[in-house]
């Protein structure tokens, strides 16, 4: 009787974590939709030109921050949040809530002034195959730009405590309100300067739409005078290897970015058509995945159920290569029409097809390796190894850097992203053999 619980209980939860996931997938079909006419709206307008390299190395630091801070601190801040929630009631888990927004302002927003005040740092060193006037309109634009460190930040956090509410719809689909404000200011002025400053703005309506739906279903984001939580301190100590962990996920945008601005004039923007396209199934699998996986998984080691989490994880990633491994094949095969029917008009020449359609078909083979690799890390957080992801972070950033390096200089920019397919692969590998063998540890234990 015991063992048909547990497997009524697996099947419950399997039913649940898939069915979750597919209704965010479903949702980000329109994002991806708004996301594809702001792309095509920037290679009409920009093509592989000076302007789209500045706008994205000035965005490089700010979105590799982004990706970082804003991926790791709704891991640690929800489930302690939840905790409080069901145990002290709401108002205790709001002085949490509030804490963190608060530390996140104070935190982040010396960053943001270091950013913008110590471009003559950095830049050269990302952008160092640009003239001076190049670096100079970088310059400008991450003054537009770095802001966007800050509410993308409050962004996640926010969405992540709406789904913790149970609250899908509105996360999942407020992209769209930055990705359509940045798209309309670009239709509007034409200019890169535009694109960023709509860029900014649609993060500060997104910001503001989700606050104010988190307050309407009863969250408060004041309750009288300010009191810093007691549970800021523990969720602090789980954020600091946490964050190493998300380098993993993070530190290839800008490492390859770099790696690619020595390679030519519009090498950089080849790389970001290719990741565009190839983000779009990621957003449908692994970003969905991601979402609900670390709530599920959590759960089950809450019961101690050892062989239910090996068993789930490993049905998960047999789906996982079944459905993302055609979708690469045939990205990789027909990336050169593809390119063409996406990009090939107004500033996008024709000589731009080959090079961006090459660095497709090798930034594909990702797919895969990187929606096993999502799922996997929400295992490893869920079993707390977050010291052992930190060591893989390191050995991966190596490797990445290595092979950028070797195959740039035969195969160009399309170099970086084979690179970047074969460090997620190593990443997966390491990860599957580290996590399957706590799991059997602490089953045999």
């Amino acid at each position: 009787m015991a063992s048909l619980a547990r497997a009524w209980a697996g099947r419950a939860v399997t039913h649940g974590l898939l069915g979750t996931a597919a209704t965010i997938s479903l949702l980000s079909i329109a994002v991806k939709a708004g996301t594809a006419i702001r792309e095509l709206l920037i290679a009409f307008f920009f093509g592989t030109g000076d302007a789209l390299d500045a706008y994205l190395i000035a965005y490089a630091v700010p979105y590799f921050l982004i990706t970082i801070i804003a991926g790791s601190l709704p891991v640690v801040v929800v489930p302690a949040y939840m905790r409080l929630r069901v145990r002290s009631g709401q108002p205790v888990a709001s002085q949490l809530m509030v804490s963190t927004v608060v530390l996140t302002v104070v935190g982040l927003t010396p960053v943001v002034l270091a950013l913008i005040v110590g471009t003559g740092l950095y830049l050269p060193l990302l952008g160092s195959g640009f003239s001076t006037s190049k670096l100079d309109l970088t310059a400008s634009l991450v003054v537009i730009l770095a802001p966007t460190l800050l509410t993308s930040t409050l962004i996640g956090l926010i969405a992540a405590l709406l789904n913790a509410h149970n609250r899908f719809v509105l996360p999942a689909l407020s992209p769209l309100i930055t990705t359509l404000t940045g798209a309309c200011a670009l239709l509007a002025f034409g200019t890169i300067r535009a694109l960023a400053l709509g860029t900014l703005a649609g993060n500060l309506v997104e910001l503001s739409a989700l606050a104010l739906v988190l307050r309407s279903i009863g969250v408060p984001f004041h309750s009288g005078r300010f009191q810093v939580s007691p549970e800021l301190r523990p969720v602090l100590l789980l954020l600091a290897p946490t964050l190493v962990g998300s380098v993993l996920m993070a530190s290839t945008v800008l490492v390859d970015q770099a790696m690619t601005s020595p390679l030519g004039p519009g090498s950089v923007s080849a790389l970001n058509y290719a990741n565009r396209v190839v983000t779009f199934p990621l957003g449908l699998t692994a970003a969905a995945l991601g979402t609900v996986a670390l709530p599920y998984f959590s759960e089950m080691v809450s019961r101690e159920a050892w062989q239910e989490i090996r068993a789930s994880m490993g049905r998960y990633v047999r789906l996982i290569f079944l459905v993302t491994c055609p979708i690469a094949i045939g990205l990789a095969v027909l990336a050169t029409p593809l390119t063409t029917v996406l990009f090939a008009r107004g500033a996008f020449g024709s000589d731009d097809v080959p090079v961006v359609a090459s660095t497709i078909a090798a930034l594909a083979l990702e797919i895969p390796f990187y929606s096993g690799v999502i799922l996997i890390m929400r295992v490893a957080l869920a079993l707390r190894l977050n010291a052992r992801l930190a060591v893989i972070s390191a050995l991966c950033v190596g490797i990445n850097v290595a092979l950028n390096a070797w195959f740039s200089t035969f195969l160009g920019v399309a170099g970086i992203a084979l690179s970047t397919s074969v460090v997620y692969m190593c990443s997966f590998m390491l990860l599957w053999a580290v996590v399957s063998r706590r799991l059997r540890s602490v089953s045999a234990g």
